[in-house]
């Protein structure tokens, strides 16, 4: 039998003004400027209902994981929607939410995973501390990080999601100094992976700031260590600002991917980059990025199947096919 893994990356924007952003590049007529009070407070309840309906989106589609940027607090409303469903059979939490902090602090990088499909979840999140070589400057981030197995198949996976430092992308060519951020981060990144994620499946979500045509040299260091690019070839974020450095304007960018590494693993696993749920709609997209989604497809025998239902008692009902469905909410 076959079984699938589906998972996102997705920056949900720190706060409403990366709504705005959105507005503001699909709208050329709308100025997003905020003349007063009530009309912030009017804004801030719209954006909470669209983040809670992009939340609704997301878990129409069923998926296993999600890696978040920009995520902020748990207490957001696209958090809560998550944290809000339980499980049938015993009320507890369908997913879990890893990050570097406590419930109350404030984070970048999360993953949320659906407990349905994952056990033995250890979190691995750190806080990445790096120098960059060139200036010697301090490159401190937090970064998700989770080991689980998957139930259905037995499969180890590290899952990991991140936000590399930015870079100006209008400027042409970009010097050392300024790639040496980000470089320096995955870097720290990538021998996490290698600490942590031995002999796993290793999936990394990230908001890398960057694509392979403008920064090479950052996707490099992951292509020298065996991990494997899933992209869209499509815009993931839009910023309706000329630069302050160069006075350019790039509207449209796609700096989102995933990075997979199948590091010693037995499994013939394909990977495939799926359709969007979310496209740059304001009134269902709480963020200046939309949502990347992947699919896994790997082969499972009857023996591994039977094997699991037997160790994991959540597997008694035995393997339930997940289905898309792509509808829209009232």
């Amino acid at each position: 039998m076959t079984s699938t893994l589906k998972g996102c990356t997705y920056n949900i924007g720190y706060s409403y003004l990366d709504h705005l952003k959105l507005r503001r590049a699909k709208d050329p007529d709308f100025s997003g400027k905020i003349q007063s009070k009530e009309e912030e407070i009017e804004l801030l309840s719209l954006y909470e209902k669209v983040e809670r309906k992009s939340a609704e989106l997301i878990l129409q589609a069923q998926l296993d994981f999600l890696c978040i940027q920009e995520g902020g607090n748990e207490s957001r409303p696209f958090f809560q929607t998550f944290t809000d469903q339980k499980k049938a059979e015993d009320g507890t939490e369908k997913y879990t939410i890893i990050h570097t902090g406590n419930k109350t602090d404030c984070f970048d990088s999360a993953l949320i995973l659906n407990t349905n499909r994952f056990q033995n979840i250890q979190d691995h999140s750190f806080i990445a501390k790096a120098k960059n070589k060139y200036t010697n400057d301090p490159v401190i981030k937090d970064v998700s990080v989770a080991t689980v197995m998957d139930k259905e198949t037995g499969q180890k996976i590290a899952i990991v999601s991140t936000h590399v430092p930015g870079l100006d992308l209008t400027m042409t060519p970009l010097s050392l100094e300024e790639e040496e951020n980000g470089n320096a981060l995955c870097r720290v990144m990538i021998d996490k992976l290698d600490e942590v994620g031995k002999d796993r499946l290793q999936i990394i979500g990230a908001d890398m700031n960057a694509n392979p045509e403008f920064v090479s040299d950052r996707f490099s260091l992951f292509y020298q260590k065996g991990f494997t690019l899933l992209r869209s070839h499509l815009p993931t974020n839009v910023n309706p600002d000329p630069s302050i450095s160069t006075g350019r304007l790039l509207v449209e960018r796609e700096i989102d991917f995933f990075l997979i590494r199948n590091k010693k693993c037995e499994e013939k696993i394909t990977f495939t980059c799926m359709e969007p749920i979310l496209e740059f709609d304001p009134s269902t997209n709480c963020s200046d990025h939309i949502l990347l989604l992947m699919e896994t497809s790997s082969k499972v025998s009857h023996e591994t199947v039977d094997l699991l239902q037997v160790k994991s008692s959540s597997s008694k009902g035995g393997i339930l096919s997940r289905l898309f469905s792509w509808l829209n909410i009232s």
